[in-house]
Order: C-alpha cells, then sequence, then structure tokens
C-alpha cells in the first residue's frame, strides 16, 4: 500500500498531516483505475505531487483569476478552475466527470463509505464545482483524468512514457514537454528508486454491494475541505475514451544484486555496476558496443569534465539503497536525449 513514509520522501517540506489526509483515498481508487504497479504508480504519484504543490492543496490559487476559464459561467455562474490533484478544469471537464460519476455510480459507491453522504452524493460538479476539490473527489477525478486519457499504456513504457504521461496532463500532447519537467522526473525517479518492482495495489473494493447502492440526491449542500493551489497549465479538452489496457510483463525490472565476475575475479562493485547497467542497455538494444566505445572515446576527447561527472555520479549512485537501479535510468535518459551516440532502433 502506498504509506506516509513513500509521501513524506517526495515531499518532505508537506506538513505530515496534510500530505497522511490523501492516503485512504489513494489507496482505494488507484488499483481501481488500473493504477497498480510500480510504474503506473511511480508516474501517477510524481504527477498529482507537482500538479498539487506536494499535496498541499486540491484547488488552484487565484481561483482561474486573469484566466479564460477564470470567469462565471453565463449559464451557471460558477467558475471551473482547477480543482483536485490533477486540476479538473473547464466546464466540459466538469461535465464529463459528472456523467462519468453517474454512470459508474455503482462502481465508486463502494469507496464512500467514510465519507460525509453530503460530499459523497451530490456529484453533479457542474452545479457543485466546489465539490471537486473535496479530498475523496479530487483525487478521483485524478484517476478519471489518468483512465480518460489512457495514460497507463504511456506508464508502463517506463521513462519515455512519462514523458508522454506529462505532456499530455500539462499541454493536451505526448508529444510536449510539461512545464516543470525535470522537477516532474526527480520526483518519478525518486519513485522508482524507493518503490519495489514488485510493488503492486490491489483492489479492496472490487466486490460490489449486495444491495442497490443510494441514488445520487440533488442539490445537498457540501462541506469543505479543500485547499488551493496555483494550476501550472490546462489539461487537455474532451478527454479521449478509455481504454482496457493489458499490463506487459515489466520490461524496466532491474537486478538488485550487483555482483561480476570476469575470469574468476570478481569486481569491485562501483565497475560491476557500470559493466551491468551498460551489459543491459546493450541487450535491450538501446546502444550497441560500438557506442559505448564511442561515447566513453568521445567524452574523454572532447570535454573531460563530462568524466568527473560520471565519476560523480557513480559515486553518489553508490550512497542509494539501489544504486544500480539509478545509474541504468540514468545512461538510458542520456542516450535517448543524445541519438547521435545511437546507432541502434530503440526497441518498444
Amino acid at each position: 500500500m502506498i504509506t506516509s513514509e513513500i509521501l513524506k520522501t517526495i515531499a518532505p517540506n508537506t506538513p505530515k498531516a496534510k500530505r497522511d489526509r490523501f492516503l485512504p483515498y489513494l489507496n482505494k481508487a488507484l488499483p481501481a483505475y488500473g493504477i497498480n504497479t510500480e510504474l503506473r504508480i511511480s508516474a501517477f504519484l510524481a504527477t498529482c505531487a507537482v500538479e498539487s504543490a506536494w499535496f498541499k492543496a486540491t484547488e488552484e490559487y487565484g481561483k482561474g483569476k486573469g484566466r479564460y476559464y477564470g470567469k462565471p459561467d453565463k449559464v451557471t455562474g460558477k467558475i471551473y478552475y482547477g480543482r483536485g490533484i490533477i486540476q479538473l478544469t473547464h466546464k466540459k471537464n466538469y461535465q464529463a466527470f459528472t456523467d462519468y460519476v453517474k454512470k459508474n455510480w455503482s462502481d465508486i459507491y463502494p469507496r464512500t463509505v467514510d465519507i460525509p453522504s453530503e460530499i459523497a452524493f451530490n456529484a453533479d460538479f457542474v452545479k457543485r464545482p466546489e465539490l471537486a476539490a473535496e479530498l475523496f473527489w479530487a483525487v478521483e477525478s485524478a484517476c478519471w483524468f489518468w483512465q480518460a486519457n489512457n495514460l497507463n499504456k504511456y506508464a508502463d513504457k517506463g521513462v519515455t512514457g512519462f514523458f508522454a504521461t506529462q505532456g499530455i496532463t500539462n499541454k493536451g500532447s505526448a508529444t510536449k514537454r510539461a512545464l516543470g519537467y525535470a522537477e516532474r522526473l526527480e520526483t518519478y525517479e525518486t519513485l522508482r528508486r524507493i518503490l519495489p518492482d514488485n510493488f503492486t495495489l490491489k483492489n479492496s473494493t472490487a466486490v460490489q454491494p449486495q444491495s442497490e447502492p443510494p441514488q445520487i440526491p440533488a442539490d445537498v449542500p457540501s462541506g469543505s475541505q479543500s485547499e488551493s493551489i496555483d494550476k501550472p497549465q490546462e489539461q487537455p479538452l474532451n478527454p479521449p475514451k478509455p481504454e482496457q489496457v493489458t499490463v506487459p510483463a515489466k520490461e524496466n525490472s532491474i537486478a538488485t544484486s550487483t555482483q561480476m565476475t570476469i575470469g574468476g575475479i570478481v569486481l569491485p562493485p562501483a565497475l560491476a555496476i557500470i559493466v551491468k547497467s551498460i551489459t543491459d542497455l546493450i541487450e535491450k538494444g538501446f546502444v550497441s558496443a560500438q557506442d559505448i566505445g564511442t561515447f566513453v572515446f568521445d567524452l574523454v576527447r572532447n570535454n573531460l569534465s563530462y568524466v568527473f561527472i560520471l565519476i560523480g555520479l557513480i559515486i553518489i549512485s553508490l550512497m542509494l539503497k539501489k544504486a544500480y537501479k539509478q545509474f541504468t535510468l540514468w545512461l538510458e535518459m542520456y542516450f535517448k536525449a543524445n541519438p547521435e551516440y545511437t546507432n541502434v532502433e530503440v526497441k518498444k
């Protein structure tokens, strides 16, 4: 399950009480939406951490003031600015989420057991958009957005797919670089290091209630547990119809053992990490042996400082619990960002 320690690692400056209030909702909702593997959970939590100011708020600071969506709607008089931990924005998306909740109420209802009825049963976000900032719906709307845009499919691809998830979330396009991407990527890598490769979440609310769930009544006044956040960018409009995604075999799994012998000689841990990481990259088809040789030669010949940077990264990685995993991720990203060292086609 997602624990307080996991959230603390990626949001250490957020008060514990603010972080932990999301835990029961995350642990119930994520597996229900198929966000249940290390890759998917890492991508989702990294996204939500940045979008919610590290789990400090569920509502956009300024309430959309100065933005084109920050004006009262001509029909309802409501303002549909960013709410939730992935910032549900625009009236059409509030309507789409309302339609989804009503259509899938029998699936959502079991997760509302501990939620006040005035919050759980008043699921018309066009009439009452403030509900989207309540903790329960803040998480549910984020999971809905993730599912509606089929982001699990991209998350399953590892670090390359993570770029697409952030582009879709923040820019509306899988090929565009999200605002603050370096910060997003750092958070994602931290989660990839601390979560075991076989980390999973099980759906604790999969069993349907024996009796029919109560109908959603209209116009019930709601309480308020929401807090505000600056909205980095609008979400994509008209999210596509969700697809069923089959979880592939985990291609990004990385061995935890770094012991290696050559000719009967046990290599030092640092050297074993380098050799094993490079070997894995070659086997996956990211680079060839010739590429590695060219890469090393160019580093030494053109800019010696890169050698010291590499040595520094190795030293830092050795201080981490999962040094091998971090170093491999770094190499993989470097070669993707520098295609001149790669003359083989990347395997999907």
